[in-house]
């Protein structure tokens, strides 16, 4: 009787543990396989709820997440820790679809779109992966982290604002053909994470304020200009305006100062634009058509060089040649001169030689 409970007990235990991990594998499966979850709470509430979503599922890193009914709501993301997930998909077709993350991290796998009525607002933690503002969808960062490509697209808008440092990490870019707006708080880069304004695009400097940053910036056929704040707005960043336009339409100063190449139109609409290239290692090279309205000033500090083309200094206003040393290598126009002319160059036009200024070369 012993051997015999005691076998039949074995065989027990054998026929009982395929069923047992057949069961892991399938509960295991069932929660690898991507799923579909959207939320249908529509008067909003905290992501960590699975009611508030269909099926009633926390999304995990593998769900492809929709938040797109339509109505005036916002969703908390309150998961501690990092949570993720494979795509998300935010913006209905009426009323407002916010996603609100204060202090989290989330990290998108696959891509994060931001379509028409989206908004995606975050002032702490990360928002990482792959992410596009479509046509009529937003950002709004007012802190914290970005990690990934973001692509801006016609219509879309990015709003960098209020106090926080906002910093684009080094595995970080931004692609705009759409609109930036920044109004408020640092902005950083970590190297070497670029900006691309791209053509049709347009970053609006409305606050005074810096980036700070080793990386670099690429005006490509882009708008960039500041209209806001008497004070100062200090770009530190290594900047290429391939032909882009840059103008200061406000009272205050727009100053780079961490040297570039300057092709496209600079117009000094009113206030002032300066170009500054001080430290060891920084200069300008300055192959662009300078404007300055009355009340505008271009004014250029440091090591310059000017190589294609005629050079034109234009407008009523001021186009001053602050310090420093200046090689043109092409004619010179409309130019006021403080600092000391090299090499060969030719005149045509107007320079009024101040009593700090000089030259050591021909002219």
């Amino acid at each position: 009787m012993k051997n015999f409970t005691a076998n039949n007990t074995a065989r027990q235990g054998n026929s009982f543990s395929p069923l047992l991990a057949l069961f892991l594998l399938v509960s295991f499966v069932s929660h690898s396989i991507a799923a579909d979850i959207s939320w249908t709470n529509t008067t909003g509430g905290n992501w960590s709820v699975a009611a508030n979503w269909n099926p009633n599922a926390v999304p995990a890193s593998t769900d492809n997440v929709f938040i797109t009914n339509s109505g005036t709501y916002t969703v908390t993301f309150d998961i501690i820790g990092n949570g993720s997930v494979s795509n998300l998909t935010l913006g209905g077709v009426t009323g407002t679809q916010v996603l609100s993350n204060d202090v989290m991290y989330l990290t998108i796998f696959g891509s994060g779109n931001i379509n028409s009525n989206g908004v995606l607002t975050y002032s702490g933690g990360n928002v990482a992966g792959r992410k596009s503002i479509n046509s009529g969808g937003k950002i709004v960062w007012n802190g914290g982290d970005m990690n990934g490509a973001l692509t801006i697209a016609p219509n879309g808008l990015l709003e960098v604002t209020n106090g926080g440092t906002k910093r684009l990490l080094a595995a970080g870019s931004i692609n705009n053909f759409g609109r930036v707006v920044w109004s408020g708080g640092p902005f950083s880069f970590q190297a070497p994470a670029p900006f691309y304004n791209e053509s049709g695009g347009r970053l609006e400097i409305q606050c005074d304020g810096q980036t700070m940053s080793s990386s670099y910036f690429f005006n490509r056929g882009g708008v960039f200009l500041k209209t806001v704040g008497s004070g100062t707005s200090t770009i530190r960043m290594n900047f290429d305006n391939n032909d882009g336009f840059i103008t200061n339409a406000s009272t205050g100063v727009l100053l780079f100062s961490d040297g570039g190449n300057m092709k496209g139109i600079i117009a000094a609409e009113s206030g002032t634009i300066i170009f500054r290239a001080v430290l060891s290692g920084q200069s300008f090279t300055l192959d662009g058509a300078f404007y300055a309205a009355a009340g505008g000033t271009n004014l250029f500090q440091g090591k310059f060089t000017f190589n294609n083309g005629e050079q034109n200094f234009t407008g009523p206003g001021v186009n001053d040649f602050g310090f420093g040393n200046a090689d043109f290598n092409v004619p010179i126009t409309n130019l006021t001169l403080n600092g000391v002319l090299i090499g060969t160059n030719e005149l045509r036009g107007t320079m009024n030689l101040t009593n700090l200024g000089g030259i050591n070369g021909v002219l």
